[in-house]
């Protein structure tokens, strides 16, 4: 039973009011989120090879433009349309549409092209060596980043330079040559199955036969480690197995269902074009932006919930403003004189990490019952040795706020003693 033409408009009224808050707040999380994630993963510190590291970074990185280009450069203008007229009067509409759409493209391949390496990892043991590098890694991605700016230069000469402020088909103005012509109609056609039509199928197909090596590779090693005397089922390499399958799984799962709406309605939608239409209602197509743009967003989430490592860099990265303010305090409340007959003597002030985000501060020539808390970063052990009662601990935390600058200025050997 197909829904009455008021049923639709109301739908699309409900739909538009929703984008009004949704995109605004999505640019909001996007833009961050992805520059976080990028930050962490450059540092390398998650655990992750060189080519996998790469291929994320990358990843997030076209997904930040996407978000720059389509989510606040079209979709949200067009949302607040009152609000943006000006831009009837800038002409770089089609400059925009061919980065917009090369963007795109890069984001859906190099998600291809990240599941195709880690189904050469799992399932191609011979290929994996010469694969799975960091040289073929930077030239797969450079080969799609020119391909995919090569491949949408055409939007240049389709549309006009002029915005058109609308979704309905295309945000910029098109000449009624291009609108009405079969040789156009065909060109767009093969552009979206192209993307994300051919990259949708070829994930479903990648992950499908990782699965199966995957389950055949696991029977087949339980039925060895069933005849090893003390051997474990779950043993390391099953494991590391399992990891990557989860989060290939949830990366490619996360753009399967966060696409398919919008590939329906762009392939259906020109099926018009070639005279057959297909009734498709118009909310169809803002909830597949919705949800495509979504995707852009979502990749660090996934980090963060598969990867242990990233979740503690992640940590990391928020604590630290806290704890850098912490351990200055630190050291602006070391202030004690210390005993007459310790003054010529190295006065040993023992750090000691207690509990997480916080440590002792023990004066030997004090009773434990003078000891105070300080925070400085999680497993960060050393003994501080001041030269005599003229170091003013304020001076140093505010001229010294980096840990290592501070010991070399004192004097500081790295100190860890686990009986402390």
């Amino acid at each position: 039973m197909s829904l009455s033409f008021w049923i639709k408009l109301k739908i699309l009224w409900v739909i538009t009011d929703v984008q009004k808050i949704y995109y605004p707040v999505l640019a909001t999380f996007g833009v961050p989120v992805n520059m976080i994630a990028i930050m962490i993963l450059v540092r390398g510190k998650c655990g992750l090879s060189k080519c996998v590291t790469y291929y994320l970074v990358a990843m997030a990185a076209a997904d930040l433009l996407v978000i720059i280009f389509d989510l606040i450069l079209r979709q949200i203008p067009i949302t607040y349309r009152d609000e943006f007229l000006f831009l009837l009067y800038i002409h770089l509409c089609n400059i925009h549409a061919v980065i917009l759409y090369a963007a795109t493209d890069c984001s859906v391949w190099f998600t291809v092209m990240f599941t195709f390496d880690r189904f050469v990892a799992i399932c191609c043991q011979k290929l994996r060596n010469k694969h799975c590098t960091k040289k073929t890694a930077c030239a797969i991605l450079g080969t799609v980043t020119v391909m995919s700016c090569l491949k949408n230069i055409f939007w240049y000469f389709m549309y006009y330079n002029k915005y058109w402020l609308s979704n309905s088909p295309w945000f910029c103005r098109v000449p009624p040559n291009v609108s009405s012509s079969i040789v156009w109609t065909i060109i767009e056609l093969m552009h979206y199955i192209i993307t994300p039509f051919v990259p949708f199928i070829l994930i479903l197909l990648l992950n499908a036969l990782t699965v199966r090596n995957i389950i055949s590779a696991n029977r087949a090693r339980r039925r060895v480690l069933g005849h090893t005397p003390g051997a474990s089922a779950s043993d390391a390499e099953m494991l590391s197995r399992r990891k990557s399958m989860i989060m290939l799984f949830i990366i490619s799962g996360n753009f399967i269902v966060l696409w398919v709406v919008f590939i329906a309605d762009s392939i259906l939608k020109r099926f018009d074009y070639l005279g057959y239409p297909v009734p498709l209602p118009t909310f169809v197509r803002e909830i597949g932006f919705m949800l495509q743009l979504l995707s852009c967003c979502t990749n660090t989430f996934i980090y963060a919930v598969t990867q242990r490592k990233f979740r503690e860099e992640l940590k990391n990265g928020i604590m630290f403003p806290i704890t850098k303010v912490r351990f200055s305090e630190a050291f602006t409340d070391l202030r004690q004189e210390p005993d007459s007959d310790l003054v010529t003597k190295p006065q040993s002030f023992i750090i000691k990490q207690v509990q997480a985000a916080r440590i002792t501060v023990h004066n030997p020539a004090q009773s434990a019952e003078h000891r105070e808390r300080f925070s400085l970063n999680r497993g960060q052990s050393v003994l501080l040795y001041p030269w005599n009662r003229q170091m003013d601990p304020a001076t140093l935390s505010s001229n010294f706020d980096s840990h290592e600058r501070l010991k070399e200025y004192l004097g500081v050997r790295a100190w860890s003693d686990p009986s402390h």
